[in-house]
């Protein structure tokens, strides 16, 4: 257990420009015969909970998105044409091929991710920030798919 998460509040309480929002990662998939799939969320805001106060393990996790999430934008805002290049895009592509892996059955073969603007806990509707190219998954000899993007 982090004993600074027991006794200190959570890090964006000491920022210099606390977060307003949260960056969320949305996929979907195309199967064999072509079909798309609807958006499905790749990470989600875990509800509220009393122990959070004291015990909140995801929120390093969702600390690690928010981080790549804003390394992303921040170079692709410099050189747009450079996006897949960028080491964020690798990152939040592989994290989406991993969920791909995981959750979707064989007859996947590509997906597509996309990146929003969620303003936290309120309701109010995401905002579509970047949507990458079609991600082809390729067998490995494993038999685990890799990704690869296409332009």
């Amino acid at each position: 257990m982090d004993p600074t998460g027991v006794l200190l509040p959570d890090w964006c309480f000491f920022a210099p420009e606390p977060a307003q929002h949260d960056y969320r990662l949305l996929y979907r998939v195309v199967d064999i015969r072509g079909a798309v799939s609807a958006w499905r969320w790749e990470s989600g805001i875990a509800e509220r909970r009393w122990y959070h106060a004291l015990w909140c393990p995801q929120r390093r996790s969702d600390k690690a998105l928010f981080d790549a999430c804003a390394e992303f934008l921040e170079e692709t805002a410099a050189e747009p044409r450079r996006a897949v290049r960028a080491p964020a895009h690798t990152a939040l592509r592989e994290l989406t091929r991993d969920r791909v892996r995981h959750h979707e059955d064989l007859r996947t073969q590509a997906f597509q991710f996309a990146l929003v603007r969620c303003p936290g806990y309120a309701e109010l509707e995401p905002e579509f920030l970047y949507l990458s190219h079609l991600c082809v998954l390729r067998r490995g000899t494993d038999g685990s798919p890799e990704a690869r993007s296409i332009p």
